[in-house]
C-alpha cells in the first residue's frame, strides 16, 4: 500500500476528510495529522504528529470477500488540485492492492501517461496520452515534450512467442513477447499520444 512512499512520513492533504471509526481489527496504514501555522516561521512546527482519525481503513482479509480499500479523504481531488506526486502513488497503489493479480495493464517508464485498455472482439486497443506537460487551461498546449520509452504488459491471449504490436500514430510495428497470458512490449516515445493494436 505505501509502495514509493518509503521515505515519506507526511503525505500532503489539504482536503476534506471525513469522521469514520474503524473496527477494531482493521488496519489503518494511514492517519490525519492536524493542520498546523506556517506563518510565521518561529511558529511554523507540528503540534500532533499523529492521531487515531482513519485517513484509509482496509478490512482484515479474513472477513472479506475480496478486497476493500475505504479512503475517507477526497485525495483523487486534491492530485487533480495540486499534482501532488505522492497523491498519484498512493492512489494508484490502492487501486493495485484491490485488484490484486486482476490488472490487465502495466504501463512504467518516464514522463506521466494516460492509459485507456479496450477490447475489440479479439484483439486490445491501447490508448496512450501523454499528460506530462498539459496546460492548465483545456484545450491548450504550447510545448509537447516528449516521454519514453515506455515498457507495457498487457494480459491478452496470444499464442506464447515472438510477434509485433502495432503503433498507429507512429505507423511503425514494434516487437513484442507473448508469454503465460501477456504480451510485453516497448513504446519508444510517445509526443501527444499513441494508439498501440495488441492481437
Amino acid at each position: 500500500m505505501l509502495d514509493g512512499l518509503d521515505d515519506t512520513d507526511i503525505v500532503a492533504f489539504g482536503g476534506r476528510l471525513e469522521e469514520v471509526v474503524a473496527d477494531a481489527e482493521a488496519i489503518v496504514p494511514l492517519t490525519f495529522i492536524p493542520a498546523f501555522p506556517i506563518f510565521p516561521p518561529e511558529t511554523s512546527w507540528m503540534r500532533q504528529s499523529a492521531t487515531d482519525h482513519p485517513a484509509l481503513v482496509l478490512p482484515p482479509v479474513a472477513q472479506s470477500a475480496g478486497r476493500v480499500a475505504y479512503r475517507a479523504s477526497d485525495l483523487d481531488r486534491c492530485l487533480g488540485r495540486d499534482d501532488q506526486r505522492d497523491h498519484a502513488t498512493l492512489l494508484a497503489n490502492i487501486v493495485r492492492w484491490a485488484v490484486g493479480e486482476d490488472m490487465p495493464l502495466a504501463v512504467s517508464g518516464p514522463g506521466l501517461v494516460d492509459c485507456n485498455l479496450y477490447r475489440q472482439n479479439a484483439r486490445r486497443i491501447l490508448h496512450l496520452g501523454n499528460v506530462g506537460a498539459t496546460s492548465p487551461i483545456p484545450g491548450r498546449q504550447a510545448d509537447l515534450v516528449p516521454v519514453g520509452p515506455l515498457q507495457v504488459r498487457v494480459r491478452a491471449d496470444m499464442p506464447d512467442g515472438d510477434t509485433k504490436i502495432r503503433l498507429l500514430v507512429a505507423e511503425t510495428d514494434v516487437p513484442a513477447n507473448a508469454s503465460d497470458g501477456w504480451v510485453s512490449f516497448t513504446v519508444p516515445r510517445i509526443v501527444d499520444h499513441e494508439v498501440a493494436v495488441i492481437g
